[in-house]
């Protein structure tokens, strides 16, 4: 794996205790393992040993959250002998501490968050100059995060620090006011040697590292890429900030830009404003082309997954009708049934799993079949609550269609009850003169299952895809994103599915032959459906 380059900024921030507000002074980039202020970096870049990278500040934004206060850079790293944008628009988060309540202005920078200090990168200049601690910053965070762990060695010079900081930024001339000279490094620099601590009130909350892929940030910061969206939760790679669009709603740990840059998740152009059903259609038989072995003998796993659930059903039924208890028997179809489905749930979640990576340009790998099974309580949530949805569909449908059959007089409901306990002898006599009253009671029937029944029913056929595509999915959640992804999508989401089974069907006149290459490809097709209509979908 390529080692993420290591990008670092200095932020000179001016408290003025009589005016109590924050002046960010000026910001210069460092080499993360050399003294403050230097004018150039020279960090690892991707495909290229060394090279001089380029950091100019787009914008500074800073809030007060009492005495908390948390300074945004938004940052462009560029790495012009590699003619490379390393990052494009990073946001460098930098919190600090203040007395102005008190009227005491600290002397010294305060670390907040998760640090890694100087003593962690193994280097020192001769004065021992480093600027105090290597900041890793966490937003959200409400209590006072401190780092436990002593500096060895002698602390930095802050009056060293703020005469060359000076010389460099000339901030304003006032007794009043105090530099701090902050840090920004990416997750991972301390490679987990850090016996850094995170207390919140009082209350040691995590002891080791902590990366900035496991933050979550409740507010303050915005995505870069979207700044109309707030961030919750940063690049596993860059450290950037994401927002639930970049991060694909969790299921990506690394933000677009990452992605592309590596060739992950960058291989699928489709999204909900460009995508068509020719489009999806294309792009799918692309990608099955290319990795169809692979795919076939996924959909053999996934049918012997079917077969190992249904028998699991016929056992369990079979034990419980063994016994005469009609509880027991009852319990047995049930535990049967819930173990067919779970069994058949964590099967095809895996195939979905797969053939999203396929459509992402990767290849085919049989292994993350099995590796959905942890969502099957999620799973089973899902489809007990899409039950419920249907219920009332199923009871409108049942009710329409029976009283529109009564309304046209030619059946009654004595009738329709009589016809059960009639011999096989007399059934069509009496069934004939009801037969136009049937075909009234099947028109309204298809009717109401064509509408509402066909905008009920339509966002659940995203169900499976989108559990096997989010890492947590709840089960509250993934209906609610399936209806937000349908949100005008309908009619081609019902042209896909009806182009796929058509295929499907055909594929069984043919002497059952090319049953599984179709099976593969449907599951393509509902993949790569999932991943169309959720690029972008939070912008809708």
């Amino acid at each position: 794996m390529r080692a993420a380059p290591h990008v670092a900024a200095v932020a000179l921030v001016a408290v003025d205790a009589s005016r109590a507000r924050v002046v960010v002074v000026g910001v210069a980039p460092v080499h993360v393992a050399e003294a403050a202020v230097r004018v150039r970096v020279v960090v690892p870049v991707p495909d290229h040993r060394r090279a001089t990278v380029v950091v100019r500040v787009v914008r500074v934004d800073v809030v007060r959250r009492g005495r908390l206060v948390v300074v945004d850079m938004h940052v462009r790293v560029r790495a012009p002998a590699a003619a490379e944008v390393i990052g494009d628009g990073v946001v460098a988060r930098i919190a600090v501490l203040d007395d102005l309540n008190r009227g005491v202005v600290p002397r010294r920078p305060v670390d907040v968050g998760d640090t890694a200090s100087a003593h962690h990168q193994g280097k020192r200049n001769g004065e021992g100059e480093q600027a105090a601690h290597v900041v890793t910053l966490l937003g959200g965070v409400d209590g006072r995060a401190v780092h436990l762990a002593a500096t060895r060695g002698r602390r930095p010079s802050v009056e060293k620090i703020h005469a060359r900081v000076q010389s460099r930024f000339r901030p304003p001339a006032s007794p009043r006011i105090t530099p701090f000279v902050l840090w920004w490094t990416p997750p991972g620099w301390c490679r987990g040697k850090c016996a850094c601590r995170l207390s919140q009130k009082g209350e040691q909350r995590r002891e080791g590292r902590r990366t900035m892929a496991e933050t979550e940030f409740t507010s303050g910061a915005s995505c870069p890429l979207h700044p109309g969206f707030d961030a919750v939760g940063t690049c596993s790679r860059c450290g950037n900030f994401m927002c639930r669009t970049c991060g694909e709603g969790g299921s990506q740990a690394w933000c677009p830009a990452c992605r592309q840059r590596e060739g992950v998740g960058q291989a699928f152009p489709l999204t909900r404003e460009n995508w068509s059903v020719s489009g999806l259609m294309d792009l799918s038989w692309d990608a099955f082309k290319r990795e169809w072995v692979m795919l076939c003998v996924g959909v053999l796993i996934f049918l012997a997954g079917s077969f190992a659930g249904q028998v699991v059903s016929q056992v369990s039924s079979m034990v419980g009708g063994a016994t005469g208890s009609t509880v027991i028997t009852v319990l047995g179809f049930f535990i049967g049934i819930i173990g067919s489905y779970a069994i058949q749930g964590g099967i095809t979640l895996g195939f979905l799993r797969m053939s999203m990576d396929v459509l992402s340009g990767r290849r085919a790998d049989l292994g993350r079949m099995f590796s959905q099974f942890g969502k099957i309580p999620t799973y089973l949530g899902t489809l007990f609550l899409s039950f419920l949805l249907m219920l009332p569909l199923l009871l409108l449908i049942v009710v329409g269609a029976v009283g529109a059959g009564l309304a046209t007089g030619t059946v009654s409901w004595s009738e329709l009850v009589a016809l059960k306990d009639l011999p096989p002898s007399e059934l069509d006599s009496a069934v004939t003169p009801m037969l136009p009253g049937f075909a009234v009671m099947g028109v309204v029937a298809f009717a109401l299952y064509v509408f509402p029944g066909g905008w009920l029913l339509t966002p659940l056929i995203l169900m499976q895809p989108e559990l096997a595509r989010t890492e947590s999915p709840g089960a509250v959640e993934t209906l609610r994103r399936c209806f937000d992804y349908s949100r005008g999508q309908r009619l081609p989401m019902i042209g896909t599915v009806l182009l796929g089974g058509l295929l499907a069907m055909v594929s069984v006149f043919l002497c059952c032959v090319p049953v599984i290459p179709a099976l593969g490809f449907l599951q393509l097709l509902m993949a790569g459906l999932v991943m169309a209509l959720s690029s972008g979908a939070e912008e809708a």
